[in-house]
């Protein structure tokens, strides 16, 4: 076998297996990789899972689009009309998702004895930020601008 084909002695099972735990890998590992399609399609599958399908309605609908013949297949994409029914489940689904994401964000708690670096909220946050990278390298100047001793 030659150097760097042992791969192709493995089975299909070892193989998928493989490859799934390499797609998968460690989800938290990448910020900046939060929105690409994978994950977008696993929330996108998430939320419908809250809308039932209905294939009676669906079987109706068709029926009366092609019953329409040319001009229902002409406009069968602009012509569709929801029910009622379907807006209010919809309403009902999406604001199940609303609750649901309430749980999850919370207020920062404010400390008022922290001293102030910032202008306002903006640079608030980006002072946290050069803080968190820089702080350590900084600590020293900035006590001695408070003293009034810096060079």
């Amino acid at each position: 076998m030659p150097e760097g084909k042992d791969y192709l002695n493995d089975t299909m099972e070892t193989a998928e297996a493989r490859e799934a735990k390499k797609k998968k890998g460690n989800p938290d590992a990448f910020g900046w990789d939060v929105f690409n399609q994978d994950s977008l399609l696993r929330a996108h599958e998430k939320r419908l899972k809250h809308i039932q399908f209905q294939p009676e309605a669906y079987e109706k609908q068709k029926k009366q689009i092609e019953d329409e013949g040319e001009e229902g297949l002409k406009f069968a994409g602009f012509g569709f009309k929801p029910t009622e029914e379907a807006k209010k489940r919809l309403g009902e689904a999406m604001d199940k998702i609303l609750e649901k994401k309430k749980e999850f964000s919370r207020r920062r708690a404010y400390n008022d004895e922290e001293d102030r670096t910032y202008v306002n909220e903006r640079n608030r946050f980006f002072n946290k930020k050069l803080d968190r990278f820089f702080g350590d390298y900084t600590e020293e100047t900035r006590q001695n601008l408070e003293r009034g001793t810096a060079l």
